[in-house]
């Protein structure tokens, strides 16, 4: 089955990057090819265009469309879900083949969620030995993830995270059966993937 996305991100961002990789390794039944992976900038843009963007997809023959947005800058993922719905109702899309993947915070949460992914990440970039990385208590719960995933890298490696290519390769290290027994929005994401 072919299957788009679409992001709140750049062209080059993380999530479109991680969630693409994550979805073809959880199912690799679905196909997905660039053109069917739709960045739409930021959570405004996404909200105002998923549905023209949404039926676009399934117009070129996606059979499945998931929408993916993260939590961290929102009072609400419900809220988020009435708008999301609304853009896609104007755009008369077929909603039994649109999905919904709001991860909690951001995408670093995810990456947080295997450390030992984390450290063989910094273990291939530094040629030292690295101090060893602690479970993350709750990575869905953590104010800021992504800071603290910059935190952790900078400290052992000296260069500061860069999501742009840094995310993709911690995923490529991680246990997914890890980050989904920590993480409830990556649960959702894998559920969407395998349907």
């Amino acid at each position: 089955m072919s299957m788009g996305m679409i992001f709140e991100c750049g062209p080059n961002g993380p999530d479109k990057l991680v969630c693409s990789y994550l979805a073809e390794k959880i199912n690799p039944d679905i196909k997905i090819t660039p053109k069917n992976l739709k960045t739409l900038g930021n959570k405004k843009l996404l909200i105002q265009d998923c549905g023209i963007t949404a039926k676009l997809l399934t117009e070129e023959g996606c059979g499945k469309v998931i929408i993916i947005w993260d939590l961290d800058k929102s009072p609400c993922q419900s809220e988020d879900r009435v708008k999301i719905l609304e853009s896609l109702n104007k755009a008369e899309v077929e909603l039994s083949k649109v999905f919904f993947v709001c991860i909690k915070k951001e995408l670093q949460s995810w990456v947080l969620a295997d450390e030992s992914a984390i450290y063989s990440f910094l273990s291939k970039k530094t040629n030292h030995i690295i101090e060893k990385i602690n479970k993350i208590p709750n990575p869905e719960h953590d104010p800021n993830p992504k800071k603290k995933l910059n935190r952790i890298i900078k400290e052992r490696n000296g260069i500061p995270y860069d999501d742009k290519v840094d995310a993709k390769q911690i995923i490529e290290l991680a246990d997914i059966k890890k980050i989904g027994k920590r993480c409830s929005s990556f649960q959702e994401f894998e559920k969407k993937v395998k349907i």
